[in-house]
């Protein structure tokens, strides 16, 4: 219906094609089921099959493709399959271009969805785009896999591919690929880094290499990222997370606030709400702090290689660096500031009491915090134990305890258990004389100190008090080492007590012997 509208078709065919408006489908010969509505719509097809064109001049290159469809004036416009001759070729392009110029200049490429006025207009051999909206990935020519929802989305992304952008977001981007960005100024000005994921308004809103890099940057949450530039593998997810970096590298932040200060530190790892919010390095540092829970590490600036694990843990943390703190102890808390201090490690309850600490000369306080210059330090409870040995059990009953360490005002005790109730085939007569004398005292020095000593070779004295040796005579292990034995020359004083006993009776009755024959 109109000037010249199917002048050229085959009549003597069964073809259904539909055409109305001047010249519209004029050029069709054999092709079939094609509807081209408005002037010149399909002007240039001929052997092209299941095509849909309405509106002024849509379709009006295509020659021989086929199965595609455009609403608007000059949709898919410039399509035209050609093989590598440049000659035209038959093919299944499968575009759809709706709206005013949709995919204008697509020319061979194919599977290009292109939804709103202006859509994918300078796309021309892109395939497998997906774009909704008004001038959304208007600037993409050979891009390819790109998903663009949203007005102007893509802004003036040109090759990049495998892209996914939903509202005024990625406007800069050029040659990216594999980009995600999700929420209003997302990614806005990257042009060259690629691999990110922007989801939130604002997110990695000002990220941009200057050269092509792979950045892997994951960012998640309102303003998440917003000032990194060319920082490279952060995953900052929560509102606000994150948002000063800048040049910094391999960060985690999880939680809103987090890290919400740093610029120039790397390799920090904060989870929790305002984690690590005050760490703030001026000039690139490998901050490498990690701090999981509620507040956790809030207040550490300059400090570094601290691991704090708890709600509020290392909360007071400044300066302080290569600390360790498991609980709730915030660093200045139970009579213990380390805020400034290093290398400490801190073991805390739910409350944030130390509990056990040990400083930075590797020296351990357990159960208190006045600082000492031993190795180990414990204090007792108000019941006098220090500490209790017990027998592996499978449940814990007073019986299965077989030491302690006590102490009082002005002593220690090292006890063993010997409750009567614990033993059994008790006997008092027997024969100690006899065998202490097999015991070999001698006078030595270790190879390693030249401080000649008192004492018992272990094997000697195996021999005749097992119990107060462990290991055995000449032992080695796998590799040939030698196992050591030791001895606890205490178990020997039940034998001298029992020695003594015998000597006493002997030189009571040869006291009595004595007396009798000088009376």
């Amino acid at each position: 219906m109109g000037y010249e509208t199917l002048a050229n078709q085959n009549n003597n065919a069964a073809n259904y094609n539909t055409a109305v408006g001047a010249s519209a489908g004029q050029a069709v010969t054999t092709g079939v089921q094609n509807t081209f509505i408005g002037a010149l719509s399909g002007d240039a097809t001929t052997d092209a099959d299941y095509n849909v064109g309405v509106g002024i001049g849509t379709l009006g290159a295509n020659v021989l493709g086929s199965k595609s469809t455009a609403i608007g004036t000059n949709a898919l416009f410039s399509q035209k399959p050609v093989d590598g001759s440049g000659n035209d070729e038959a093919t299944d392009m499968f575009n759809v271009g709706l709206g005013y110029h949709a995919g204008f200049a697509v020319t061979t490429g194919t599977n290009n969805t292109l939804i709103g006025g202006l859509a994918g207009d300078a796309i021309n051999t892109g395939t497998l785009n997906t774009i909704l909206g008004a001038s959304s990935g208007s600037g993409i020519t050979t891009g390819a896999g790109n998903t663009l929802l949203g007005y102007a989305a893509g802004g003036v992304e040109s090759t990049g591919s495998n892209n996914v952008i939903i509202g005024q977001a990625g406007q800069a981007q050029t040659l990216t690929s594999d980009t995600v960005a999700v929420g209003d100024g997302a990614l806005q000005t990257n042009t060259k880094s690629a691999k990110n994921t922007a989801i939130g308004r604002s997110s990695l809103r000002t990220l941009n290499h200057t050269s092509a890099t792979d950045a892997y940057n994951t960012a998640l949450g309102y303003n998440a990222g917003y000032g990194v530039t060319t920082g490279v593998q952060n995953t900052l997810i929560g509102g606000l997370a994150g948002d000063a970096l800048t040049d910094s590298d391999f960060n985690i932040a999880i939680g809103v606030n987090t890290l919400g200060q740093e610029q120039l530190g790397s390799r920090s790892t904060g989870v929790g709400y305002s984690a690590l919010f005050t760490q703030n390095n001026t000039s690139a540092t490998n901050a490498s702090n990690t701090a999981v829970g509620y507040v956790a590490g809030y207040s550490i600036s300059t400090g570094n290689h601290n691991t704090v694990i708890g709600n509020n843990s290392g909360s007071s943390l400044t300066t302080g660096s290569k600390n360790t703190i498991l609980g709730a102890y915030s660093g200045n808390q139970g009579g213990l500031d380390i805020r400034t201090s290093s290398n400490n490690i801190v073991l805390s309850d739910g409350d944030g009491n130390p509990r056990v600490i040990v400083n930075s000369s590797g020296n351990m306080q357990v159960g208190h915090t006045n600082g000492d210059n031993s190795r180990i330090s414990v204090e007792a409870v108000s019941a006098g134990v220090a500490m209790q040995f017990r027998r592996n059990t499978a449940t814990y009953t007073t019986s299965a305890i077989v030491g302690s360490i006590t102490c009082d005002g002005s002593s220690t005790a090292f006890n063993t258990s010997s409750d009567h109730r614990l033993k059994e085939n008790v006997v008092y007569d027997w024969d100690a004389t006899t065998r202490l004398k097999q015991l070999k005292p001698a006078r030595f020095n270790f190879v390693a100190d030249d401080t000649t000593v008192d004492g018992f070779l272990a094997h000697e004295a195996q021999a005749v008090v097992p119990e107060a040796v462990t290991g055995t005579h000449n032992e080695v292990d796998d590799d040939g080492v030698a196992v050591m034995q030791g001895i606890d020359q205490s178990k020997l004083v039940p034998l001298l007590v029992k020695a003594i006993q015998e000597q006493q009776a002997l030189i009571e009755a040869l006291t009595a012997r004595i007396e009798t024959l000088e009376g």
